[in-house]
Protein backbone atom coordinates (compact mmCIF):
# COMPACT_ATOMS: atom_id res chain seq x y z
CA UNK A 1 0.00 0.00 0.00
CA UNK A 2 1.41 3.51 -0.68
CA UNK A 3 0.53 6.14 1.78
CA UNK A 4 -1.44 8.82 1.08
CA UNK A 5 -0.18 12.59 1.19
CA UNK A 6 -2.15 15.84 3.28
CA UNK A 7 -2.75 17.25 -0.48
CA UNK A 8 -3.50 13.83 -1.89
CA UNK A 9 -6.49 13.05 0.27
CA UNK A 10 -9.80 14.00 -1.53
CA UNK A 11 -13.03 14.88 0.95
CA UNK A 12 -15.52 11.94 1.15
CA UNK A 13 -12.35 10.03 -0.05
CA UNK A 14 -14.05 6.76 1.49
CA UNK A 15 -13.03 3.25 2.81
CA UNK A 16 -15.51 -0.01 3.55
CA UNK A 17 -13.76 -2.45 5.74
CA UNK A 18 -16.99 -4.70 5.45
CA UNK A 19 -14.89 -7.74 2.81
CA UNK A 20 -13.14 -8.18 5.93
CA UNK A 21 -15.13 -7.75 9.06
CA UNK A 22 -13.82 -8.74 12.57
CA UNK A 23 -15.28 -11.14 15.31
CA UNK A 24 -15.18 -10.07 18.67
CA UNK A 25 -14.37 -12.32 21.01
CA UNK A 26 -15.01 -12.71 25.02
CA UNK A 27 -10.89 -13.20 25.00
CA UNK A 28 -10.87 -10.12 23.32
CA UNK A 29 -13.27 -8.69 26.03
CA UNK A 30 -11.14 -10.06 28.93
CA UNK A 31 -7.81 -8.91 27.63
CA UNK A 32 -9.16 -5.68 27.09
CA UNK A 33 -10.69 -5.84 30.61
CA UNK A 34 -6.92 -7.00 31.95
CA UNK A 35 -5.44 -3.98 30.41
CA UNK A 36 -7.54 -1.02 31.41
CA UNK A 37 -8.43 -2.84 34.77
CA UNK A 38 -12.36 -2.30 33.40
CA UNK A 39 -14.07 -5.25 34.85
CA UNK A 40 -17.25 -3.60 35.10
CA UNK A 41 -19.07 -7.07 35.38
CA UNK A 42 -21.26 -5.64 31.99
CA UNK A 43 -18.29 -7.06 30.15
CA UNK A 44 -17.17 -9.92 32.41
CA UNK A 45 -19.64 -11.51 34.78
CA UNK A 46 -22.55 -13.51 32.99
CA UNK A 47 -23.73 -14.28 36.78
CA UNK A 48 -24.05 -10.46 37.60
CA UNK A 49 -25.46 -9.83 34.01
CA UNK A 50 -28.39 -11.79 34.95
CA UNK A 51 -29.51 -10.81 38.25
CA UNK A 52 -32.57 -8.72 38.04
CA UNK A 53 -31.70 -5.79 40.14
CA UNK A 54 -28.70 -5.23 37.62
CA UNK A 55 -29.27 -2.04 36.11
CA UNK A 56 -27.72 -3.02 32.78
CA UNK A 57 -29.83 -7.00 32.61
CA UNK A 58 -32.14 -4.86 29.84
CA UNK A 59 -29.51 -3.75 27.58
CA UNK A 60 -27.33 -6.74 27.95
CA UNK A 61 -30.34 -9.10 27.19
CA UNK A 62 -28.37 -11.33 29.82
CA UNK A 63 -25.52 -11.38 28.01
CA UNK A 64 -21.81 -9.63 28.76
CA UNK A 65 -20.74 -7.20 26.24
CA UNK A 66 -17.36 -5.78 24.61
CA UNK A 67 -16.31 -2.34 26.43
CA UNK A 68 -17.49 0.39 24.25
CA UNK A 69 -13.46 1.54 23.67
CA UNK A 70 -12.57 -2.30 22.90
CA UNK A 71 -15.43 -1.80 19.47
CA UNK A 72 -13.54 1.69 18.88
CA UNK A 73 -9.92 0.65 18.87
CA UNK A 74 -11.00 -2.61 17.01
CA UNK A 75 -12.84 0.02 14.64
CA UNK A 76 -9.78 1.97 14.14
CA UNK A 77 -7.25 -1.33 13.51
CA UNK A 78 -9.69 -2.55 10.93
CA UNK A 79 -8.42 0.60 8.92
CA UNK A 80 -4.50 -0.51 8.21
CA UNK A 81 -5.06 -2.61 5.84
CA UNK A 82 -6.00 0.50 4.09
CA UNK A 83 -3.83 3.25 2.66
CA UNK A 84 -5.66 5.64 4.80
CA UNK A 85 -4.03 4.97 7.84
CA UNK A 86 -0.51 4.68 6.64
CA UNK A 87 1.90 7.22 7.73
CA UNK A 88 -1.05 8.82 9.72
CA UNK A 89 -1.44 9.86 13.26
CA UNK A 90 -4.83 10.27 15.42
CA UNK A 91 -4.58 13.36 17.31
CA UNK A 92 -8.11 12.84 18.37
CA UNK A 93 -11.20 11.01 18.89
CA UNK A 94 -14.32 13.41 18.83
CA UNK A 95 -18.54 12.72 19.55
CA UNK A 96 -18.05 8.94 20.36
CA UNK A 97 -21.29 7.52 20.55
CA UNK A 98 -22.78 3.82 21.09
CA UNK A 99 -25.46 2.97 19.51
CA UNK A 100 -25.97 -0.53 20.20
CA UNK A 101 -23.78 -3.62 22.04
CA UNK A 102 -21.38 -5.45 20.85
CA UNK A 103 -21.50 -8.68 22.20
CA UNK A 104 -19.25 -11.85 21.61
CA UNK A 105 -19.55 -13.42 18.49
CA UNK A 106 -20.31 -10.17 16.77
CA UNK A 107 -18.69 -9.46 13.35
CA UNK A 108 -17.77 -5.58 13.01
CA UNK A 109 -16.76 -3.35 10.48
CA UNK A 110 -16.21 0.15 9.44
CA UNK A 111 -16.77 2.46 7.25
CA UNK A 112 -14.67 5.24 7.30
CA UNK A 113 -15.05 8.80 5.14
CA UNK A 114 -13.13 12.37 4.84
CA UNK A 115 -14.90 15.07 6.02
CA UNK A 116 -12.91 17.89 5.97
CA UNK A 117 -9.12 18.43 5.70
CA UNK A 118 -8.00 21.44 7.57
CA UNK A 119 -4.47 23.63 8.74
CA UNK A 120 -3.64 22.40 12.52
CA UNK A 121 -3.71 25.54 14.57
CA UNK A 122 -0.44 24.32 16.13
CA UNK A 123 2.27 26.39 13.99
CA UNK A 124 4.83 23.75 14.39
CA UNK A 125 2.38 20.75 12.97
CA UNK A 126 1.39 22.76 10.38
CA UNK A 127 4.45 22.91 8.44
CA UNK A 128 4.66 18.96 8.68
CA UNK A 129 1.49 17.71 8.23
CA UNK A 130 -2.13 18.88 7.77
CA UNK A 131 -5.37 17.71 10.05
CA UNK A 132 -7.73 14.99 8.24
CA UNK A 133 -11.62 14.62 10.22
CA UNK A 134 -13.08 11.82 8.89
CA UNK A 135 -16.45 10.03 10.09
CA UNK A 136 -16.36 6.25 11.35
CA UNK A 137 -19.33 4.21 11.42
CA UNK A 138 -19.37 1.05 13.10
CA UNK A 139 -21.76 -1.97 11.73
CA UNK A 140 -22.15 -5.36 13.39
CA UNK A 141 -22.95 -8.30 11.11
CA UNK A 142 -26.49 -7.76 10.83
CA UNK A 143 -25.59 -4.04 9.72
CA UNK A 144 -26.96 -2.66 12.61
CA UNK A 145 -25.01 0.22 13.47
CA UNK A 146 -23.41 0.44 16.65
CA UNK A 147 -20.93 2.94 17.30
CA UNK A 148 -20.80 6.44 15.56
CA UNK A 149 -17.65 8.56 15.67
CA UNK A 150 -15.63 11.75 14.57
CA UNK A 151 -11.47 11.25 14.04
CA UNK A 152 -8.78 13.84 13.26
CA UNK A 153 -5.95 12.21 12.25
CA UNK A 154 -2.81 14.23 11.00
CA UNK A 155 -1.57 13.45 7.67
CA UNK A 156 1.93 14.41 6.61
CA UNK A 157 2.84 16.90 3.94
CA UNK A 158 3.97 15.51 0.40
CA UNK A 159 7.06 18.24 0.99
CA UNK A 160 6.86 20.62 4.73
CA UNK A 161 6.08 24.13 3.86
CA UNK A 162 9.58 25.64 4.80
CA UNK A 163 10.51 23.24 2.14
CA UNK A 164 8.51 25.38 -0.78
Amino acid sequence: MAQLFFENIATFYTVDTSAHPREITQNDINTFADCTGDYNPIHVDEGKVNQNSFVWTRIARGKKIAHGLLTASVAVGLLNNHDILEGMVLLAIKDIIFLRPVWPGDKIHTVMSVMEKREPENIFLRRYCGEIVCSLKVFNQKKEQVLDMTAILLAQRLQSLEET
